[in-house]
């Protein structure tokens, strides 16, 4: 990943905010327009718009007009347009934050492949769409079990790092100094 797509200081920076990881949580739910956020959130127009306008700003965030839904003119609406995770590892012996994007590309690895076709298969079955929409809902339980199972491995694997590093330190200080 470049470092000028996501700057993991600024991101941070970003969700540091609560109104701000507030206001990401419902786009991530759905496009919504500035009065609507406003309005579901308790917090003023103006404070609103200048979170969308740094969110806007990093590209996490974009505009677009939209009919309304009232009959009224048409509004301005804000919706996610980049889907990345955070990594932070904080240990005695070592400090590291990273983002990990996939630009929006689906990479199916082969352990993978059997949820991947489950997945296919039942969008583009003729099922009913609540018959889809409670096997989708399984299939998401599933993937949640998975990602679950992946970060207590990565865990682990950050924790036997640590134990390398640690063993490291130790060894480098009992090291003689050169003169």
């Amino acid at each position: 990943m470049k470092t000028h797509e996501l700057d993991i200081e600024k991101i941070l920076d970003i969700l540091g905010n609560k109104t701000r990881r507030k206001i990401l949580a419902k786009l991530s739910e759905e496009a919504n327009y500035v009065f609507q956020l406003s309005e579901d959130m308790k917090i003023r127009h103006q404070a609103i718009r200048k979170h969308l306008d740094l969110l806007k700003k990093l590209k996490i965030i974009k505009s677009y007009e939209g009919a309304s839904t009232v009959g009224g003119p048409p509004r301005k609406y804000f919706k996610i347009t980049k889907s990345f995770s955070i990594l932070a590892d904080i240990t005695p012996d070592s400090f590291e934050t990273k983002i990990v994007s996939n630009k929006g590309q689906i990479v199916a690895q082969s352990e993978f492949l059997e949820i991947t076709e489950e997945i296919k298969s039942i969008v583009s079955s003729v099922d009913p769409a609540h018959e889809k929409i409670s096997d989708l809902n399984m299939a998401l339980e599933n993937l949640n079990a998975e990602i679950e199972e992946l970060e207590k491995k990565r865990q682990y694997l950050v924790e036997l790092r640590q134990q390398i590093l640690k063993y490291i330190k130790a060894t480098k200080s009992q090291e003689p100094r050169p003169e």
